[in-house]
């Protein structure tokens, strides 16, 4: 992703890419344990809209591959339906170990999140015992090509 020179709201920022770029940890907790998935975010702006032409909405994947649309939104809907088509995403997916990938959508940006299991952190209660997930080499090439590829697919849309 480039060189990264600010730290914010516990966010790492890249400001030499073309798009608002950050990593973090997003937290998803349960009774006993906590986990933190290392996230990769980026944030496009939308080409000038009128005013309530574009709806708030999500298009998520979760790590079976399955796709989901709670949107009318024309931007959401055409990339769920490239997406869809798109034989790189189909095998991508399968080779990237993530928990979910999110886009979402308000009136002025949209939102591309992927949430990966390898360079987190999981804690349980009991018994206390705190871990590391470890991310291999590979998965960061099929994660940032998992990532671009997407990135690709929102920006030509």
């Amino acid at each position: 992703m480039g060189k990264s020179s600010l730290w914010r709201q516990g966010k790492i920022f890249f400001p030499e890419l073309p798009y608002a770029g950050s990593l973090s940890f997003v937290r998803k907790s349960s009774l006993i344990s906590a986990n933190y998935f290392l996230s990769l975010q980026a944030s496009l702006p939308l080409p000038d809209q009128p005013p309530g032409s574009t709806k708030a909405g999500r298009c998520y994947l979760n790590r079976f591959g399955s796709w989901r649309i709670k949107s009318s939104d024309k931007i959401l809907t055409s990339f769920y339906k490239k997406v869809k088509q798109h034989t790189d995403v189909a095998t991508l997916c399968k080779k990237t170990d993530f928990d979910a990938v999110l886009i979402s959508s308000d009136n002025s940006t949209v939102t591309l999140f992927l949430n990966l299991y390898g360079g987190g952190y999981l804690s349980l209660l009991f018994p206390p015992m705190h871990f590391k997930v470890a991310i291999s080499d590979e998965q960061i090439s099929y994660s940032a090509a998992f990532f671009k590829t997407l990135m690709n697919i929102l920006t030509d849309g």
